[in-house]
């Protein structure tokens, strides 16, 4: 267990310690404990792992452009997540995550520039792997909802 009485529930990176800096009750919308890690605070430390890691790229040309894309497509992606879970239909909901895949997909470019550019680390290394593991749930959540 990692202290909030949900053995499965830990924060996308882990380690003890490490813990999601925002509230769970602003993503929950149930008391009970799921048997996954909740999505929205999954994207959401991601957004903020990608903003802190922008903070050690360099401040040339490309690092700074590398820097502004990927906070805006990371957090877009969490933002519209939000958005969706408020969908007026199940049309919008399937447009919202299909926008929410969209960002998810630029992020990794932009990671991958990074990385060709000389400017990898071990973090970098961990968001691409979450970017990756996000993109496939999306993927499996449109076709699902498509096939539907």
């Amino acid at each position: 267990q990692n202290g909030d009485g949900c053995g499965g529930l830990v924060p996308w990176n882990g380690g003890p310690g490490r813990r999601l800096e925002s509230p769970s009750h602003l993503f929950m919308t149930t008391t009970s404990c799921p048997p996954f890690r909740p999505l929205q605070p999954r994207l959401f430390e991601f957004g903020i792992s990608v903003c802190r890691w922008t903070h050690g790229l360099p401040r040339n040309p490309a690092g700074l452009n590398i820097a502004k894309q990927v906070v805006r497509s990371a957090m877009s992606a969490t933002a519209t997540h939000a958005e969706a879970r408020g969908a007026e239909s199940a049309r919008d909901f399937l447009h919202k995550l299909q926008l929410c895949l969209k960002e998810l997909r630029e992020t990794a470019v932009w990671l991958h520039a990074a990385k060709r550019l000389g400017y990898d680390s071990e973090e970098s290394g961990r968001l691409c792997q979450e970017c990756r593991e996000l993109i496939a749930i999306f993927v499996a959540s449109v076709n699902t909802l498509k096939s539907r």
